[in-house]
């Protein structure tokens, strides 16, 4: 994995990943259950008609007519678990000890944004909820000089804690851009 994203995000010699980051776990959990719930539905429907009207099973065009449905509802539940779930595996966030690469994918598309680090103006963390605040994931905002003003990780594990490494480092960036620090050669 490491040769992968030494290559994908043209590491230098000098950085090294200090945080290769997704979305938390719970977020992907929170989804699985949701889908098992939809998957349920149909299975509820299937027994309320059975017991409430057991006379459509022996309608020869309703049965087949809700038996196509039905699929065509299964297809489309499993295709947006599926896109969920790509989108969740396939955005990450990779800091390194020189910047912060976001990776966002989608099936057909790919946005890659860097930031130097030393354009760091402040960080925020934001854990929005009950869930957020027990299983201690959050938002991490960025702000910055540059064209792109913010720069956001969402719903990652130990916010406060990534916040607060990312500006420890971009102190240390910063010195030495503005040549007070040292750092590794460029």
């Amino acid at each position: 994995m490491n040769l992968y994203i030494k290559k994908f995000i043209n590491q230098a010699s000098y950085e090294e990943i200090v945080y290769f980051l997704r979305a938390d776990t719970i977020i992907l959990i929170k989804q699985i259950i949701l889908f098992v719930f939809l998957l349920a539905v149909p299975f509820l429907a299937n027994y309320f008609l059975q017991v409430s009207f057991p006379e459509v099973f022996e309608n020869t065009i309703l049965f087949p007519l809700l038996a196509l449905l039905a699929s065509a509802y299964f297809l489309t539940i499993w295709l947006v678990f599926f896109l969920a779930f790509i989108d969740y595996y396939l955005d990450f966030w990779i800091v390194t000890n020189d910047r912060i690469i976001n990776v966002s994918q989608h099936l057909f598309s790919r946005t890659i944004s860097e930031l130097d680090l030393y354009k760091i103006q402040d960080v925020t963390v934001e854990a929005k909820g009950m869930l957020a605040t027990m299983f201690n994931y959050g938002n991490v905002y960025i702000q910055t000089a540059g064209a792109r003003q913010r720069f956001v990780f969402e719903n990652i594990p130990n916010p406060r804690v990534v916040s607060k490494k990312i500006m420890e480092l971009a102190e240390v960036d910063s010195k030495y851009h503005t040549g007070g620090g040292s750092s590794p050669q460029k």
